[in-house]
């Protein structure tokens, strides 16, 4: 069969005809319009023959998959078809999973489009949107999946990047809340200990008050004692009233250290 007979049979397996071609064949000779277009007819079937045979291959070897595990699937592929890398069988079966019955809607595309727009990263509803375009007439070529796989692994990529900076920014959060808990745990415990020395120095204080008290007082001591056991708040306040008196009146009292303690008591309390 010559070129010419070629291009007349694959014209009618294609169903397809010069004037609905996306080339325009309208500036060549009606001889080398037809040859060329005979010829991309022959070489879409040769594809689409191709493409149908991937699928086929995909779907053996997905059976054969299921009914063996993993290393034996291995062991099995590598002696019955050493031809066939491992990657390339899973491409085949992927083309299998996703093209099954729905060849002819990328029959004019190649594999490795193919492979690419079946791969598991690639999220469902786009491989489905690009086919049902392909489906509704749409010349979707290779130059376009390209284009819209490259924007999905930009998306992936941008969701990808996103969510490392949250988790980022999560973290630095956490991180500096746990700053911030111990900022405060350690002025809580600055103040703590500040209470603590603040009581530390009044005890040691009200200690030093009582020694001079008793140092001062002698034997009276227990007799100050039983006068101000029922009337404490009293006997503060008579101090701190005690602190206005005068210079001369200070002078007057002073030498009442020498006397008995009601002998004191009665002085003090005295109009001179």
């Amino acid at each position: 069969m010559d070129l010419t007979q070629e291009s007349a049979t694959a014209q009618a397996i294609a169903g397809e005809n010069l004037r609905g071609s996306a080339f325009d064949y309208s500036a060549l000779a009606p001889a080398s319009a037809r040859i060329a277009k005979g010829a991309a007819d022959e070489i879409r079937a040769k594809l689409r023959t191709h493409i149908h045979a991937a699928i086929v291959v995909g779907r053996h070897l997905n059976e054969v998959r299921a009914l063996l595990d993993h290393g034996e699937w291995a062991v099995w592929l590598s002696a019955e078809l050493p031809m066939i890398t491992e990657r390339t069988a899973f491409n085949y079966m992927r083309a299998a999973a996703v093209y099954e019955g729905k060849s002819e809607m990328v029959s004019d595309l190649p594999l490795g489009i193919l492979y690419q727009l079946a791969a598991k990263s690639v999220p469902d509803n786009v491989r489905t949107g690009v086919l049902e375009r392909r489906a509704a007439g749409e010349r979707l070529g290779e130059l376009e999946i390209k284009a819209v796989l490259a924007d999905v692994r930009w998306q992936q990529k941008e969701a990808a990047r996103i969510a490392e900076e949250k988790e980022r920014n999560r973290k630095n959060s956490k991180s500096r809340s746990k700053a911030a808990r111990e900022r405060q745990a350690g002025k809580a415990e600055e103040v703590r200990r500040r209470n603590d020395l603040r009581e530390q120095r009044e005890q040691q204080a009200a200690v030093e008050a009582v020694e001079m008290i008793a140092r001062a007082l002698g034997p009276d001591l227990p007799r100050l004692q039983a006068l101000i056991s029922g009337s404490l708040w009293a006997f503060f306040q008579a101090i701190v009233d005690a602190q206005a008196i005068t210079g001369d009146e200070a002078e007057r009292i002073a030498p009442l250290g020498d006397r008995p303690l009601d002998d004191r008591v009665d002085d003090i309390g005295a109009t001179p």
